[in-house]
């Protein structure tokens, strides 16, 4: 494999999830800018698939990709 396919394949190893795109820090407040910075380029594709309010209070495995900053 070689060049645009290797700089495909390289960057989704190492950055799939946008964290280099999105996390500033691996604090607290990194994670709560990436929720933000997220939520206002995709919101309006996540929370009506996601549906957060039908889980509040609930204990719930969530199993994929991303970072884990969905609360």
């Amino acid at each position: 494999m070689g060049g645009e396919k290797q700089k495909v394949h390289d960057f989704w190893n190492r950055a799939s999830c946008g964290e280099e795109l999105y996390l500033a820090g691996t604090d607290q407040k990194g994670y709560d800018d990436q929720a933000q910075a997220r939520y206002a380029l995709e919101g309006d594709m996540i929370f009506p698939l996601a549906r957060f309010s039908e889980s509040k209070g609930l204990k719930v495995l969530e199993i994929g990709v991303g970072l884990g900053a969905d609360k």
